[in-house]
């Protein structure tokens, strides 16, 4: 038998990336060891980071004006290959790769492949509090013909602030050349550590997750996720984009088959999501997170809200054995 509690015994790690999904690991000591590790994906708590993760979502008949319903599926994995140096600065590289799949009741299933390259920096200040600095070039399209419309650039910048051992506030944001318009979200949030059964974490507005431990093997909460997104496609040969805004709420469950595999799944729905197929020559000025600007758009297609259901299997790397 054994104890998720236990984790809370665990110092907090230096390198705290909470970007994505999945990460690999390097680091060195000052005798130049190098250890590798395959991770996936982010860094839950302080106390373990979450690697080797696989998921899948899966989205039914969300319902259209017009009256075709949008059947979407999604996995993703993200790959990050920090490099952390003696002074516990870390040099950031990885990607994040997704399979989107995409399909208009009674019409051929369209297939995209969105992937996210990472190069970027965290460096630790003497106060103890974190800077990361993150450069994100995609190429967003199912990787056809590949010009200047698949590609996308961001931004990403975050200062991690420790009020506390157990209380952490993170400002900054995140800016992307969406194929609509620029697009900037602010980020803050809160991530408390101090209790043994409550865990507070995420990165707002980008997800957050509150869970209780019910049992020495498992959790129970709620998980948020929310970020807008583009996909370059062609239709008959005429360029346009699926602009994806979705605003997601799951009941999670986390369960522990041995004391480092552990599945997640998750059941949800949408809150005033949008799935909208734009031609690409339709743009808007800007938008900050959810408020759009100059925005007189037309959409060839819109889906809304439905159901939604995910599952995940990844590997719970525990700090207290490293």
């Amino acid at each position: 038998m054994f104890h998720t509690a236990n984790s809370n015994k665990i110092l907090h790690k230096k390198t705290n990336i909470q970007l994505s999904h999945v990460h690999y690991i390097c680091s060195m000591n000052k005798i130049g060891f190098l250890f590798l590790m395959v991770c996936m994906t982010h860094l839950t708590k302080a106390q373990h980071i979450d690697i080797l993760r696989t998921g899948f979502k899966y989205g039914p008949s969300a319902k259209s004006e017009s009256g075709a319903a949008l059947i979407n599926a999604s996995a993703s994995v993200d790959v990050l290959l920090p490099l952390q140096r003696e002074n516990g600065d870390a040099v950031l590289a990885g990607f994040n790769a997704e399979y989107a799949m995409l399909q208009i009741e009674n019409s051929p299933a369209q297939h995209y492949y969105p992937t996210r390259f990472v190069l970027g920096y965290q460096k630790q200040l003497k106060s103890g509090n974190k800077f990361t600095a993150l450069f994100l070039p995609s190429i967003k399209s199912n990787w056809q013909n590949i010009n200047s419309n698949h590609l996308q650039n961001g931004i990403y910048a975050r200062y991690d602030w420790y009020k506390t051992k157990n209380l952490k506030w993170q400002f900054g944001g995140y800016f992307n050349t969406e194929l609509a318009s620029l697009f900037f979200v602010p980020i803050i949030s809160l991530n408390y550590y101090g209790s043994k059964n409550w865990h507070f974490y995420g990165v707002f507005p980008v997800n957050y997750n509150i869970m209780r431990n019910v049992g020495d093997r498992t959790r129970l909460g709620i998980r948020y996720q929310g970020l807008m997104n583009s996909i370059y496609t062609e239709v008959n040969g005429i360029p346009g984009y699926w602009e994806r805004a979705p605003i997601e709420l799951f009941l999670a469950v986390e369960h522990y088959f041995t004391p480092r595999i552990v599945g997640r799944f998750m059941a949800g729905h949408s809150v005033m999501r949008t799935m909208n197929l734009y031609d690409f020559n339709q743009q808007s000025d800007f938008r900050i997170s959810a408020v759009r600007f100059g925005d007189n758009r037309n959409a060839n297609y819109s889906a809304g809200d439905s159901f939604l259901f995910e599952f995940s299997l990844f590997y719970r790397y525990d700090l207290s054995d490293s």
